[in-house]
């Protein structure tokens, strides 16, 4: 149940924007301004420019704070989750002509700490666990996984290789959508951006996550990870966040005159005060927010490589050999 509250808005950031092809739409209410558009079409423009996007810098900011009973938990990781939040906090720059990126991503869970960061040039992979930094290649990751990346074929934009991404964990953010409501318009940075809201479906996003916590769950076990028969979501689960989900909406940031993504915004409180099971536990209520920025629209993205990275296949035994990974 604690994933999926967290796992909702991470998925719904990378893989629900303004992508949805649904007839469902709503115009511009309460006297609000969309510029003669409706929201949908917004949300459609906006789809298209972002296609056409070649880099971006980014930065997400995502906090999960688990609310209750420290001393009622049953297990030594929700004690922990009850004593502070989940953070994540993920930056840097993306550009898919050329193939580049540059990127750091920070969780903080259960009093734990992880840094990965990750760089790419063209062929060139780099990626860092905890302060090290490993080499590999495009055609070297294709000859582990069964593939054959191509460096140089023509990749697919951004915002496609995120949606297909998930697509691939066999869910589909883009069926998520209930309708748009254009707020109005307003001022970002110093930028005319229109205000829209984006509300979900709900029931769909759970039934969903239940697949990303299946696949999870998978990946984790191949890691030698820990894990509880409690930490699985049960069909009980997932219609108890359902109940306390009722009314989930995103606020999303377009730029007038472009149609760029500028920024997103999501937040909740899940109460799983009528939940036996989190009650048992100890657990409440779970809040999150969850803020996506991005900015610097094509510009040119400069890679420099890590000192000294290691083999790839160093990390790999690392992570697999002896015991495996203990999360």
């Amino acid at each position: 149940m604690l994933v999926a509250a967290v796992a909702v808005a991470i998925v719904v950031a990378a893989g629900c924007g303004g992508s949805n092809n649904s007839s469902s739409s709503t115009s511009s209410s309460s006297g609000t301004s969309g510029g003669g558009l409706t929201a949908q079409q917004i949300a459609d423009k906006s789809s298209a420019a972002m296609q056409a996007v070649k880099s971006a810098t980014f930065a997400l900011d995502l906090t999960a704070t688990i609310k209750g009973d420290a001393s009622k938990a049953t297990d030594a990781q929700t004690k922990a989750l009850l004593q502070a939040p989940i953070v994540v906090k993920a930056q840097g720059n993306v550009s898919n002509e050329p193939q580049k990126a540059d990127m750091t991503l920070n969780l903080s869970a259960a009093g734990k700490t992880f840094d990965v960061g990750l760089k790419m040039d063209g062929d060139k992979i780099w990626v860092q666990f905890m302060n090290q930094w490993y080499e590999t290649s495009q055609s070297a990751l294709g000859g582990l996984t069964g593939s054959s990346p191509s460096p140089s074929a023509s990749s697919a934009p951004l915002t496609q290789q995120l949606q297909d991404s998930i697509k691939q964990l066999g869910i589909d953010p883009t069926t998520w959508t209930e309708g748009y409501t254009v707020t109005g318009t307003e001022t970002l940075d110093g930028t005319d951006v229109y205000h829209v809201v984006q509300t979900l479906n709900v029931s769909k996003v759970v039934d969903d996550l239940l697949k990303l916590s299946q696949t999870a769950s998978g990946l984790t076990g191949g890691l030698g990870a820990s894990a509880s028969p409690g930490t699985q979501i049960t069909p009980q689960d997932a219609q108890a966040l359902k109940d306390a989900l009722k009314g989930l909406k995103i606020d999303w940031f377009y730029q007038k005159d472009n149609y760029y993504l500028r920024k997103m915004q999501m937040a909740s409180t899940i109460d799983l005060s009528k939940d036996t099971s989190a009650a048992a536990s100890g657990v409440q209520s779970v809040d999150f927010s969850l803020d996506l920025t991005m900015s610097n629209f094509d510009q040119p993205v400069t890679v420099e490589a890590p000192a000294n990275p290691k083999p790839i296949q160093d990390l790999i035994t690392a992570l697999t050999g002896s015991g495996g990974l203990q999360l």
